[in-house]
């Protein structure tokens, strides 16, 4: 080959996150190197000619020949129904099942975007290893390669992503597994895939799944083997069978490349083959993710992963997945919200696997935390202690932040049998967090959640007493985390305070209270201004009276989380059911402190500054202070005190420091106290 000339032929090409500038010999149309945005080199020049494979310049054939069975490159020119096993075994594609998947002009691969599938010969069904350079569309379920056998007869690879918003661009695969189409289960990872990867599957005396050359940490230990399919044949892009609950299970993604084999690669042929696809894929400008973070483009999204265990999940559990759809975030307006969590993690298990189930989340953003929730399986299933933990989670947060993340850990709540072990790790929690993390999510700090006992109370804990209730998630967790995230992106110091130039409302009277499913439509004359989305709202002299917020009524923290608002309505869930039509009318009332507020200035002189409360800020500051020629006052949320007192007086002038005081760890709750 004759060394390289920039001809006409030179371009700039842009791909999603990248330039490059494309570099092709004289005479020649097919690029074989180019140089990305940073000025560095892809890809390489062969001095001789190599043995080139069509819409691969300068790449020889995989590595790993011991085995091939079938090799597909679904190059630009092909018919994906009869894609071309380069292998040389003869394998070609069969046809389409459904609606035809179609080839991608230029660069090559099949787009899956509606039902349908591109059947392979029955010969593959002994199968052992199968690598998928692809990459899917987020916000769908699918599955890259299926057998279409009877339900106890084939295998399949499926994969179902974390609840997400629909800004995310990464194809979130929390629950890709391998597994029998009668849904038993044989290797349950968790992982984040961003943009293309190779994804690798083993079939050995125990399954194993690789993203690019990293085996994730997985959700179930891999179990016996699937095995060979026994009859029927495998379909790549799905079945229209159902596989794993899921009728059809056709992908949504593009596929690239498949290559099969029927022996088990070592980890190191894996690797081979690994770094010959991602090579192959550049060759053909398609841009392999190669590390986990997705650090380019940038953008300036607030990006949220919520990471932990079943608490953290949710779905599965008695409520609704928490988290994307309630966190409600100061700024920016766009937000990009995330749930990884998975049953049966331990806090050692989460360390070990964020770098593939949490990093690929992270964009050069302006926002960017993950909030990690784990523990109560540490110590409940596995015996280990608050010390042993708390290494587990400040190595995870160190190594986040290393990346760029903000980290924010929440305590454990109470589990029946377990409260010991409980106080012990959130000693040393709230102790300790500075060290490590950005803020401090202190959700044991609400004494329906975090005090000795609460698992058995049914409005806030689930019976069985492990797992917290959709009621808790909506009206406790999620204010204490959403709170955390806000604060560290809000009113940094004094210049950036929010000023309030009004004094405190006093409760403002209700219109009407009607109920529909768990939902409450409060109406008012007119809405009180702070009583925004996310905020909490205390309503009280209400019948019938489980629409008041009280402990008893399921507001363990005295208030309700407004979920939307109108210029005279908001709305909130209730876990009390079947509450018809107030016929008493009450009031209803929301702090004037906001989440983002650490500092706050006053300039109304005589008057109230009602703050939120101090659960879930244990040991953390606010600063307040007061420019008008006049005093005002400080009045803290429902029975909590200042110093002891049931309010403080703010000299003109003056400045006061207020922390957040653990009245125990056993009995929860919380106060002020003034700090220096």
């Amino acid at each position: 080959m004759a060394n390289p000339t920039l001809t006409a032929q030179n371009e700039w090409l842009t791909q999603p996150g990248q330039d490059f500038l494309q570099l092709s010999t004289v005479g020649s149309a097919n690029p074989v190197s180019w140089i990305d945005s940073t000025g560095k080199l892809q890809g390489a020049f062969n001095s001789a000619s190599p043995a080139s494979i069509p819409g691969t310049p300068g790449l020889t054939a995989v590595p790993i020949q011991s085995g091939l069975v079938a090799e597909y490159r679904f190059l630009p020119t092909e018919n994906p129904c009869a894609a071309v096993d380069y292998s040389g075994s003869g394998n070609n594609a069969t046809g389409c099942v459904g609606t035809s998947p179609t080839i991608i002009p230029i660069t090559g691969g099949v787009s899956f975007s509606v039902n349908g599938a591109i059947s392979i010969p029955a010969s593959l069904n002994s199968a052992r290893t199968i690598q998928i350079f692809m990459t899917g569309q987020p916000g769908t379920f699918g599955s890259p390669i299926s057998g279409n056998g009877t339900a106890t007869s084939s295998v399949g690879l499926m994969f179902a992503q974390a609840p997400q918003t629909s800004s995310d661009t990464i194809l979130s695969m929390d629950r890709l597994f391998s597994a029998t189409m009668n849904g038993t289960l044989v290797a349950y990872p968790r992982m984040a895939v961003p943009g293309n990867v190779v994804i690798t599957w083993t079939m050995d005396t125990t399954d194993h799944l690789f993203v690019n050359n990293s085996e994730p940490v997985y959700y179930n230990p891999p179990g016996a083997s699937a095995g060979v399919q026994t009859t029927g044949n495998f379909q790549i892009g799905g079945i229209t069978g159902n596989h794993f609950g899921q009728n059809p299970s056709f992908l949504q993604g593009k596929i690239y490349y498949v290559a099969i084999y029927n022996r088990v690669l070592t980890s190191a042929e894996i690797a081979a083959n690994v770094q010959y696809i991602n090579n192959a894929m550049s060759a053909r400008n398609i841009v392999p993710s190669l590390t986990a973070p997705n650090i380019s483009p940038a953008n300036t999204n607030q990006v949220v992963v919520v990471d932990g265990d079943s608490i953290t999940e949710g779905a599965g559990f008695g409520v609704a997945t928490p988290y994307p759809g309630l966190l409600t975030l100061s700024e920016p307006a766009t937000n990009n919200i995330s749930n990884m969590g998975v049953q049966g993690l331990t806090m050692a298990q989460l360390r070990t696997g964020a770098s593939l189930a949490v990093d690929p989340f992270y964009q050069v953003a302006t926002q960017a935390t993950v909030v990690v929730w784990g523990g109560t399986n540490d110590i409940a299933i596995n015996g280990r202690t608050g010390i042993q933990i708390i290494s587990d989670l400040s190595t995870y947060c160190k190594a986040r932040r290393a990346i760029g993340w903000k980290c924010i850990p929440v305590t454990m709540v109470s589990r029946t049998g377990f409260d010991t072990g409980k106080n012990s790790y959130n000693t040393l929690i709230r102790q300790n967090w500075s060290e490590f993390a950005d803020g401090l999510a202190d959700v044991a700090a609400d004494p329906s959640l975090g005090a000795d006992g609460a698992s058995t109370n049914t409005l806030y804990i689930q019976a069985g007493g492990v797992h917290p209730t959709q009621n808790s998630h909506y009206n406790e967790i999620t204010p204490i985390i959403q709170r955390a995230i806000n604060r560290l992106y809000g009113n940094l110091d004094f210049s950036s305070a929010t000023v309030y130039a009004s004094a405190a409302l006093a409760a403002t009277s209700t219109t009407a209270l009607t109920e529909s499913g768990s939902t409450v439509t409060v109406t008012f004359a007119a809405t009180p201004a702070n009583c925004q989305v996310g905020n909490q709202i205390v309503i009280a002299g209400v019948t019938p009276s489980g629409y008041n917020s009280t402990s008893t009524n399921g507001a363990g923290n005295g208030a309700w989380t407004i979920l939307t608002r109108s210029a005279t309505q908001v709305t909130y869930n209730n876990p009390t059911t079947g509450l018809g039509t107030a016929s008493v009318q009450g009031t209803g009332v929301c702090a004037q402190q906001q989440d983002i507020d650490q500092f706050s200035v006053l300039n109304f002189g005589t008057g109230n500054f009602t703050l939120q409360s101090s659960v879930g800020l244990t040991g953390q500051n606010i600063w307040i202070k007061n420019i008008n020629g006049t005093a005002s006052t400080i009045v803290p949320y429902g029975s909590e005190t200042i110093d002891g007192v049931a309010n403080l007086t703010i000299a003109s002038n003056a400045v006061v420091c207020l922390q957040s005081v653990l009245v125990s760890a056993s009995a929860a709750g919380s106060n002020w106290k003034t700090c220096k």
